[in-house]
Formats: structure tokens, C-alpha cells, sequence
């Protein structure tokens, strides 16, 4: 800023400039350090508004799809340098990124704004100047080979956090996440439970960030042992993983399979684009807790992240070994939590009262109707036992009934209709002397 940018005679004084971010689409402005005092859009739709980054007031213009019109006021001091940063977004069509200025709090529209530039641009005497060249950094939001990096920056980076709703985020109990359905992308993995649902699923071109801590113990009574540990990372289309402040060792599975270097530590990554990864990377953990990232990024077509584990050094698919990562201790060996998710928070979770079940032997239709919030959703799952009355006592594979992995919550109770040839064996009826028991899990 200028030694006397509003020209009155006086050096070092606070000086109010608006800023102008014209754009196709979106746009924001963030001085570090400072605050935007008041916005104004002059735009048809008047998108621009003052939100928060990291204790800074920005200009934010969220603006999806077409031109943006939005002023921002701010007071900084004559003479003083600022870093700023400034994100542009693009949907479809054309697209464009200026920004103007002009000394003065003009939110009501410029009457002599000038586009910020270097002064061998605009005048050594222009009262707001680039100090260097700008850095300008592109990340497709089609992604494209290779992705990750620019995942990781888009994640790490973006300057207005998208609003955390159920539709784009929330914990999940189990790291095996699908856009719908149920089971595994990797061919031939079965475990008991069912598949989390992907934040954002059904639609292309996303990215899916991972954060939690995971328990690393073998349960055997000796504390602080080095355990040689495999992880599967199957997703479509590609991913990374990394625990924080250790390094992956060996990698394996296919082309897409790296170990890369970024901050110090060694990362498993499969930055594969476009289809499903197969790649498993070796590393040696001492009992104890640990932090877990991941990064997933989606193109077109099917969308899945799935992280599994085994005890040993692999570089192959094993069915017998192989878990996914989840919070469940009891869930594939009783007695022996291995490694487990760190629950996130307590959710309720488990068989909820059924308070009507009504059953047709002739046509095989049934109702259950269970007590349910709105503000829920929920998941019918059934298993088979053959003892004579009575759930089954011994660990037992639920399975989600095929449509009910998703079955929003209605005030009070809810009540959902199928048939039982959904669940019967393929000779189209039960195994003699079993029993189909239902069961209602809150997501």
C-alpha cells in the first residue's frame, strides 16, 4: 500500500480500499491478517458475503454458475505490505478471474478501478501494488492423471470450507465407504457388517477426505511391541493414505501402487485414474495410538475408499487376514480388537425396538415397523440361525436386506414393507430347521 494512498498529504495513516472480484464462477479474497469490514453484490443473485478463515473476515463470492459482481471494503495502513490469497472456482462454459481495486469505500461500484498489478503495470506511484509477480496454482475439479495433488491442496488449502452437512460429511464407524449398495470394491473381501455410506455419493467429480487415530495393539498382555502390519487401500478411482510420523516401508498390488515422500513421511499412494486400486503397503508400528489420513478422488462412474489391514508383510489380497479398519472390537475377532478405529464420538448404535412385525407365508410379504427419529436414518439388516428359538447366540454375519441400507427416519416410527425371497438362499427358501431374524441399526 501506497506511503500516501488516499493523497492527503499524510504518510502512514489507516486508508480504506475496496476490492472488486469480477468472475466466472466463484471467487474469494483473503488479506492474512486482516478483516474485510462490509460486502455488497451487484449481481443479480447477490452472492457475496464476509465469512471466516482462521480468525480473517474475507470477501467470499460462492457464486455457482456464472459471473460474479462482488465488492469488498477493507482498512489497512499506508506503506505497509500484505500477503493476500485469492480462490476462483469453474464450473462449465467460459470463465474468467479479475480483480480490481480503487482507494475509497466504494461498494456501491467503482468509478476509476484499476486491475492489481506490479508497479512496471500500474505506476510506481499507485497507491496499491503487487510487490512480485503473483503465484497463480490451477487444480482441475474434473481431476484428471495424476490427482492427488491437487486433492491434497484443494483439501489443505480451500479458503471457505464447504458448510459440514449430512449430505458432505459426518463420522463413520467402518472404513469401507460406497455411494451406495453394499460390500467390497476388492473382489473376493467379505466381513461381517455393512458398508458405510460415501459423504457425498452419486455424483461425479469429488474428493473424500479421511481424518481419525487408530489403536495399534495384538492384545497379547505385552505392551510397546513392534508390529509388522499390512494395509489394503482399494478405492475407485484413486487414493492415498499416510499415519502421521510414520513411514510405509514396502509397497505392492498393481501399477497404480507407489510409496511417495510428502512431509517428511512416506505415504502408500494409488493415484490411479480412472478404476479401482489395488495396492497394499508395508509397515512396521509400535503398540500404541496413531493419527490416519487418506484422500480419495472421484471421476465419473462407480466411487468407493476402503482401507483394510492384516498382521504380516503382504503384497497381495488375503481373505482369511484381511479386515477393514472399523470401530466394532468384537466385529472379526472376538477377544481381539486388533486395529480399530477411534470412535469419533458415541452414537447411538445397535437393535432398536421393533414394535410391529407382520409376516404373509403365502406370499412371503412383511412389515416392520420400529420407533424412529426423523432427524435419523436407518438400516435393516438380517441374519439366519438354526437355533430352535430365539436370536442365535454366537458372533453372527448381519446382512443388510437389499434396498434398506438407507431408510430415512420418520417422527415417531417408521415402518418398511419386503418380501422374504429378498433374503432366501439361491434354492429359494430357508435352509431347514433355520430361522430369518431381522434387526434395525440407527447409521
Amino acid at each position: 500500500v501506497g506511503t500516501d494512498a488516499n493523497g492527503d498529504g499524510t504518510t502512514g495513516g489507516p486508508v480504506d480500499i475496496t476490492f472488486g472480484l469480477f468472475c466466472d464462477d466463484g471467487a474469494s479474497m483473503r488479506v492474512i491478517g486482516e478483516d474485510f469490514s462490509a460486502v455488497n453484490d451487484l449481481s443479480v443473485d447477490g452472492v457475496a458475503l464476509l465469512a471466516e478463515v482462521d480468525g480473517d473476515k474475507i470477501l467470499s463470492a460462492d457464486y455457482y454458475t456464472g459471473n460474479t459482481n462482488a465488492f469488498g471494503r477493507i482498512q489497512l495502513t499506508e506503506g505497509q505490505t500484505y500477503s493476500f490469497v485469492c480462490y476462483n472456482y469453474e464450473g462449465g462454459g467460459g470463465s474468467t478471474f479479475n480483480l480490481r481495486w480503487q482507494v475509497g469505500d466504494l461498494l456501491t461500484g467503482f468509478t476509476a478501478a484499476v486491475p492489481l498489478a506490479t508497479s512496471d503495470y500500474s505506476g510506481s506511484t499507485d497507491a496499491v501494488n503487487l510487490t512480485e509477480p503473483a503465484l497463480v496454482t490451477g487444480a482441475s475439479n474434473a481431476w484428471g492423471p495424476p490427482a492427488l495433488n491437487a486433492v491434497r491442496k484443494v483439501m489443505n488449502d480451500a479458503i471457505i470450507e464447504v458448510p459440514r452437512t449430512a449430505a458432505n460429511s459426518g463420522t463413520r464407524d467402518i472404513w469401507v465407504l460406497r455411494e451406495g449398495g453394499d460390500g467390497s470394491l476388492k473382489a473376493g473381501a467379505t466381513f461381517a457388517g455393512a458398508a458405510a455410506l460415501m459423504p457425498i455419493g452419486g455424483q461425479d467429480n469429488y474428493a473424500t477426505k479421511v481424518r481419525g487415530k487408530i489403536v495399534v495393539d495384538n492384545q497379547n498382555g505385552v505392551p510397546g511391541e513392534d508390529l509388522e502390519l499390512t494395509f489394503g487401500l482399494f478405492s475407485d478411482d484413486g487414493s492415498d493414505l499416510h499415519i502421521v510420523g510414520q513411514d510405509f516401508t514396502g509397497v505392492g498390488g498393481n501399477a497404480s501402487a507407489a510409496l511417495t515422500e510428502i512431509d517428511g513421511d512416506t505415504w502408500l499412494v494409488a493415484d490411479y485414474w480412472a478404476g479401482d486400486t489395488d495396492a497394499y503397503g508395508n509397515i512396521t508400528l509400535k503398540e500404541g495410538e496413531y493419527d490416519i489420513e487418506g484422500h480419495h478422488f472421484e471421476g465419473s462412474g462407480g466411487s468407493g475408499f476402503e482401507v483394510w489391514w492384516s498382521y504380516g508383510t503382504l503384497t497381495a489380497f488375503d481373505n482369511n487376514t484381511f479386515r477393514p479398519l472399523n470401530t466394532n472390537q468384537g466385529l472379526f475377532k472376538p477377544g481381539n480388537k486388533g486395529i480399530e478405529l477411534v470412535a469419533a464420538a458415541a452414537t447411538p448404535d445397535g437393535p432398536l425396538e421393533i414394535s410391529n412385525f407382520t409376516y404373509n407365508p403365502g406370499t412371503g410379504a412383511y412389515t416392520i415397523t420400529f420407533g424412529s427419529g426423523a432427524a435419523s436414518n436407518y438400516q435393516v439388516e438380517y441374519t439366519i440361525g438354526f437355533e430352535a428359538a430365539g436370536l442365535p447366540t454366537s458372533a453372527q454375519k448381519w446382512n443388510t436386506v437389499p434396498s434398506k441400507s438407507l431408510v430415512p427416519g420418520q417422527p415417531g416410527s417408521t415402518s418398511v414393507s419386503g418380501n422374504i425371497s429378498e433374503i432366501l438362499a439361491p434354492a429359494g427358501q430357508l435352509p431347514n430347521n433355520s430361522k430369518a431374524f431381522f434387526r434395525v441399526r440407527r447409521l
